[in-house]
This record gives C-alpha cells, sequence and structure tokens, in this order.
C-alpha cells in the first residue's frame, strides 16, 4: 500500500514528514506505528508499507524536527485521523491542508452527499463520513456534509461503527465554492459467529472480569476522544465468560469482512490490557471470514513497568444505595476514563492494578456509577484532587 502526501509548503531543512498509523483500542496517542516518508520532490512524499486486504487503516501525517507536529485542517483543527480501505495493492493520495504554525491559506469546496442501503434504498443513519481528513455522521436521512475540503480530489470513506455495513471507498474531486455531490451506496453486511477463547497469567486475580476490547461500538469503542485520549470504555466492552481456572470464552456475531483491532484487558485499552513479552501494547487483529472463526489465544502478561501490581480494597459507606457500582480513576498526566471495580461482597470492591507502573507518578480517586468528577469519594473530590499512588493511602469508608 502507497500513501503519497502532498504538502502546501516544502518542509524545513531539519524536518521530515511521516505517516502515522493509529491504535484507535489503545488510543490514538498510544501504540501508533510511525512510517518515514521519502522525497519525491519539495511537495511530494510516498511511503510504502505491507497492510492486509480488507484493512480499514487510521492515519494522519506528522512532521518532526525539532518537535512533532501534527497536521491540521482548513479550520487549522487538528485532523483526528484519515480513513483508508486496503482493497489490494494500491495507492493513495492526500493533500495536507496545514500545520498549527502554518495556517491554510488555499481554496475550499465541500463534500456533500447521502448514504443508502443498496438493498433497499433506504437512507442510512449514523454512518461514519471522511474526506481530506474532515469527518461528519450521515443524520437521520442518511445525509452528510464535509466542509473546508482543499480544492484537489479526496478519498471518500464511509464507515459503519458497528461493521453492519461494508465501508464505502471512492475518489471526489473538490473545486473552489462548489459542493461535489457523493452518493455512498452500501451494502448491509452478513454476521457468522466468532468465538474468542483466551488462556490468562497464572497471577490474573480471581473473579476479576476479563474483557474484549475493540475498534468496534459493540467491542467498546465510542468514536469519540475521551478523557486521557482514550476511545474505548470498560462499561461499553464484552465480559468473557470462566469457563474453568484461567480459561475465558465469548461468542460475538461479527460482520464478515470487518476489520476487527481488539486485546483482552481487565480494565479498559491502557489500564490492565494485555502486554507483549517486551512490554509493549498488544493489539490483534481479524478480517472476519465468512464461516466465522474459532480463535484461540495467550495473553502473555497484564504487567508492565518495573513495579509489582497494586490491589486496592475500598468499603463504601454504608448510605451507598444497592445496586450502585464503585469505580476508581487513575490521574498519570490527566484523569483518565473510571474503570468499574470488583464486588468483593457486600460494599466491599477491589480492583488489582498490573500496569502500566512505568510512570513517574499516578494520582487515583473512587467515585460511584462512573461519575468521577462528579459522585467522588469525599477524600479525593473534583478534578483538581491530587491524592498520590502510595503504599499507604487511607480514605473515608474504604481502605486500599
Amino acid at each position: 500500500m502507497t500513501f503519497h502526501a502532498a504538502l502546501p509548503a516544502p518542509l524545513a531543512p531539519n524536518e521530515t514528514l511521516t505517516l502515522r498509523v493509529l491504535d484507535e483500542v489503545t488510543g490514538l496517542g498510544f501504540n501508533y506505528a510511525d512510517y518515514p516518508m521519502q522525497a519525491r520532490d519539495a511537495l511530494n512524499y510516498a511511503a510504502t508499507i505491507p497492510m492486509a486486504v480488507n484493512s480499514v487503516v487510521k492515519y494522519r501525517y506528522v512532521r518532526i524536527g525539532g518537535n512533532q507536529t501534527q497536521e491540521t485542517n482548513a479550520f487549522n483543527q487538528p485532523i483526528r485521523y484519515r480513513l483508508y480501505e486496503v482493497v489490494g495493492p494500491s495507492e493513495t493520495t492526500d493533500l495536507i491542508a496545514a500545520w498549527p504554525d502554518r495556517p491554510f491559506n488555499g481554496a475550499t469546496g465541500s463534500v456533500q452527499g447521502t448514504a443508502i442501503n443498496a438493498d433497499s434504498g433506504t437512507a442510512i443513519p449514523n454512518l461514519l463520513v471522511s474526506a481530506g481528513g474532515v469527518q461528519a455522521l450521515t443524520d437521520s436521512a442518511g445525509r452528510f456534509t464535509l466542509q473546508g475540503i482543499p480544492v484537489g480530489t479526496h478519498n471518500v470513506v464511509a464507515y459503519a461503527l458497528d461493521g453492519g455495513y461494508a465501508t464505502f471507498q471512492q475518489g471526489a474531486t473538490v473545486a473552489q465554492g462548489l459542493a461535489t455531490p457523493v452518493e455512498a451506496r452500501v451494502k448491509p453486511t452478513v454476521l457468522v459467529p466468532v468465538t474468542f477463547t483466551v488462556h490468562v497469567p497464572k497471577n490474573t486475580q480471581p473473579g476479576a472480569p476479563v474483557r474484549l476490547a475493540g475498534n468496534l461500538l459493540q467491542l467498546g469503542n465510542t468514536f469519540a476522544d475521551l478523557r486521557g485520549g482514550m476511545s474505548v470504555l470498560a462499561d461499553r466492552m464484552p465480559i468473557m465468560n470462566t469457563i474453568a481456572e484461567g480459561l475465558y470464552t465469548y461468542t460475538i456475531n461479527l460482520p464478515v469482512g470487518a476489520d476487527i483491532r481488539y486485546k483482552y484487558t481487565l480494565g479498559d485499552g491502557i489500564w490492565n490490557a494485555e502486554r507483549k513479552s517486551n512490554g509493549g501494547f498488544e493489539l490483534r487483529q481479524m478480517i472476519v471470514p465468512p464461516d466465522g472463526a474459532i480463535v484461540e489465544e495467550e495473553v502473555v502478561t497484564w504487567q508492565s513497568g518495573p513495579s509489582k501490581p497494586i490491589t486496592f480494597e475500598v468499603t463504601a459507606p454504608p448510605s451507598t444505595p444497592a445496586g450502585d457500582i464503585v469505580y476508581i480513576q487513575f490521574n498519570p498526566y490527566g484523569w483518565t476514563e473510571p474503570i468499574p471495580m470488583w464486588s468483593a461482597g457486600d460494599k466491599i470492591w477491589k480492583y488489582k492494578l498490573y500496569g502500566p507502573m512505568d510512570m513517574n507518578s499516578i494520582l487515583y480517586r473512587y467515585c460511584r456509577n462512573g461519575q468521577c468528577g462528579v459522585a467522588d469519594d469525599e477524600a479525593s473530590a473534583g478534578d483538581s484532587a491530587t491524592v498520590p499512588l502510595l503504599p499507604q493511602r487511607t480514605m473515608r469508608g474504604g481502605r486500599r
């Protein structure tokens, strides 16, 4: 797969251009893969990399010199990611609009159209449509508009958040001040059963829920920028079934041909997510086959960093309503998304933190029902709370 990038202006002598392939399951700012691009001339760069057929690649361009600068659109807003479906050996050309320190000053147009079910002719709402790094969701009538697209030819992609429709992709030429029409006719996908079976490490906390985190809505992806740079939520991930000590399984119907990126976790995409033997983040990929699949895999480790796991135990106050769940929230550089703790009896909640433990310091707090910042533990209330992760931290109504 060859990516071509056209720059709005030449790079400085000490700068290079990088294609950054993103991992939405771990978080767009984590576990990305960088591919240096080679100059064809002062304004045009290219990189060729191997990719699985039917992959849907999420990527953006980064300028690297004294620091790293992420591309922006014509409105000088950061580009979350571009989309490209790999259907075989192919090429695509992207027009980079601007950089934060070099605002856009060219001509633009727009892309607008409707997403249609190719079988029934009905409109499709909530498809993610992307062109030139600009994104929009189709409305209830299947309509979309992408404004501020630089003049030139762009790749238009329509992507179903749950994989329920095949990915649509075609080129569209944008002219100054005009709206380029695109009708995205997409076919519904067929669902087939996929069974995931996983062996977990011996030091996995007994009774801890093992979750399946992935890049579709039904696997916890929100397609949004959540706290801490994350995109997936533990609450929305399926919990696997225990079939024996250290062995879990889960069967889910997934769309044929869908590009599934996934990992096993005791938390979310970062906290307590599985790791490779070298300590790096694990991210698995499957292109769902026509007859479904039975997958048996092994988590090498949950742990990362030099420290051993830390076990938290908290007793909620007697006044806590029945049915409420206590969450724990960590702050290594800013508050991340809260994670449900594990029930250990009446009003008692536990959580065993395996990683990441390679950060300089981690703050934490407890809250009810995931409403951190609103329904906090009184000892660490509010987003300005600064309770460090220390060996002996006590709290009102609980212990660690």
